[in-house]
C-alpha cells in the first residue's frame, strides 16, 4: 500500500493539450477514504484520440473477479482485484463533469468500491463495472 492512500498501486499519463483530469489524486483520495473504500490500483489516463462520437470514460471502478485461472502465475485477492480508472476529459468540460460528479456520482462510485470487498462468493467470482460516461453534457453511470 502506498504510504496514507487508499490505494495499492498509482498511475498517471502525461496529457495532451485541452485535454485534464476531472479530479487529482487527493480528491480522490479523500473520496475514498469518507466510504471506508480502498482499491488495489488507481491509474489516471489519457483520452481516446481522436474522440470517437462514443461518450467519454469518465471513470470506472472495475471488479476483475477472483475465480480467474492462475495460469500466469498466482491469482491476486481481495482489492488488488478491484480497479478504479480515471480518463482526461476535455478542459473546456472538466467544470461541468465535476457539477455532476460532486452531486453524488462520485459517493456513488466509491461505495460501489467499498461494497465490492464485502460481497459474497457469487458475486466476487465473476467481474462486474461501475461505469461513468459523459456525453451530450451528461455524465451517466452504468452498473454491471
Amino acid at each position: 500500500m502506498i504510504e496514507g492512500q487508499p490505494w495499492d498501486e498509482y498511475r498517471k499519463a502525461k496529457l495532451p493539450e485541452g485535454w485534464t483530469y476531472p479530479l487529482g489524486q487527493e480528491r480522490i483520495a479523500e473520496a475514498l477514504k469518507d466510504v471506508g473504500a480502498a482499491v488495489g490500483s488507481l491509474s489516471l489516463g489519457r483520452p481516446d484520440l481522436p474522440p470517437m462520437s462514443q461518450p467519454l470514460t469518465v471513470f470506472d471502478v472495475m471488479w476483475l473477479g477472483d475465480a480467474a485461472p492462475g495460469y500466469f502465475g498466482p491469482a491476486s485477492s481481495g482489492r488488488s482485484r478491484l480497479l478504479m480508472r480515471w480518463t482526461a476529459v476535455p478542459a473546456a468540460d472538466r467544470s461541468e463533469v465535476v457539477r455532476q460528479l460532486d452531486g453524488g456520482i462520485l459517493r456513488r462510485g466509491c461505495e460501489w468500491a467499498a461494497a465490492a470487498l464485502k460481497r459474497g462468493n457469487v458475486w466476487s467470482a465473476t467481474g462486474h463495472r461501475f461505469w461513468v460516461t459523459y456525453v451530450d453534457g451528461q455524465v451517466r453511470v452504468s452498473e454491471d
